[in-house]
């Protein structure tokens, strides 16, 4: 069982984690469902692009689902994919 980390969002209006991102991990061929940890009631899952980085390292971008050499690289694959990088 390989294990992913999901980002969701809880969607019941009454919660104090109303719209906000909570991650989950799952088993990657798993149905993808998580509970608010809050109220437990459904989250809907939060897709991201991306994905964050805090620095840049050459390699696989698991993001964009493949390998970069440079940072230059990697934000010349986000414009031509039209992908906006979110900066936290």
């Amino acid at each position: 069982m390989a294990l992913v980390e999901y980002g969701f969002k809880c969607t019941n209006k009454g919660c104090k984690n109303y719209q906000k991102a909570f991650t989950d991990l799952l088993d990657r061929d798993g149905d993808h469902k998580s509970k608010c940890p809050l109220c437990g009631n459904p989250a809907q899952r939060v897709y991201s692009l991306a994905g964050f980085t805090f620095a840049f390292r050459a390699g696989f971008d698991v993001g964009l689902g493949r390998n970069v050499n440079s940072e230059a690289e990697r934000q010349n694959i986000l414009a031509e994919e039209g992908i906006r990088q979110i900066k936290c």
